[in-house]
């Protein structure tokens, strides 16, 4: 049987994401997700306080340009995250940084999205949490081989694939090309390595208790890292 403890707080996360959707919240929804990001970053110590609060600060003034100035940087972002990419793998020393980086440039992406093509977002979320569950489900129940044991030592060869056909025929089901549907569905496992990488390197578990048997929002958002990256860049 699936513990309670990990079903409880996913059930508790779609109720809060739905009902921000449903009541148009978007500013409001944004900012709660910056500090529960900003509280992953402290309480894994990728950041410290100090630096959290500028963190805070920072997002915060950047918001209100995008926003209120109609400030368009998406090629920017773009451009920065692929370099940032590059030296989160090959400057070890500076990965907690890069990291945080890449989180918050993904992140202002979000930000375009809840301006522009809200549905789309929630689309993606939606699906990244069936993604999620489905993969649990299906690798519980045939288990079966491991995919990268050293990374992320609970993924299996049948979750991952179950999960990947149900994402590919639920984004193609809502009109989504073909291409991009494979491409999105296989960036949801991507962004899944790349946050098991870095907590692995970094030695951190979960990247805080917010979530009881999830970890943290982060831990949350690996899923949808690369999609929002992806999206973005075909709508662009």
């Amino acid at each position: 049987m699936v513990s309670r403890d990990r079903f409880l707080p996913a059930i508790c996360v779609g109720i809060f994401v739905y009902l921000f959707y449903l009541l148009n919240y978007d500013l409001f929804f944004f900012t709660v997700i910056i500090f529960l990001f900003t509280y992953d970053f402290f309480q894994s110590k990728t950041l410290n306080f100090k630096t959290s609060i500028f963190y805070i600060i920072f997002f915060f003034l950047l918001s209100y340009l995008i926003i209120h100035y109609e400030l368009n940087i998406k090629k920017f972002i773009y451009i920065v995250f692929f370099v940032f990419i590059f030296l989160f793998f090959y400057l070890k020393n500076y990965q907690r940084y890069f990291f945080v980086i890449l989180n918050s440039l993904i992140f202002i992406l979000f930000l375009y999205f809840l301006k522009n093509d809200k549905d789309a977002l929630f689309i993606l979320i939606l699906i990244s949490f069936i993604n999620d569950t489905s993969a649990f489900l299906i690798g519980r129940f045939f288990k079966g081989p491991l995919i990268l044991q050293n990374i992320s030592p609970k993924k299996t060869w049948s979750g991952t694939l179950g999960s990947f056909l149900i994402s590919t025929s639920l984004l193609i089901y809502l009109n989504f090309n073909f291409i991009i549907s494979l491409i999105i569905s296989i960036s949801f496992f991507l962004g899944d390595i790349l946050f098991s990488y870095y907590k692995r390197k970094q030695s951190i578990k979960d990247f805080s208790n917010l979530l009881g048997g999830h970890g943290g929002i982060l831990d949350r958002f690996d899923s949808i890292f690369f999609p929002i990256l992806i999206f973005s860049l075909y709508s662009y």
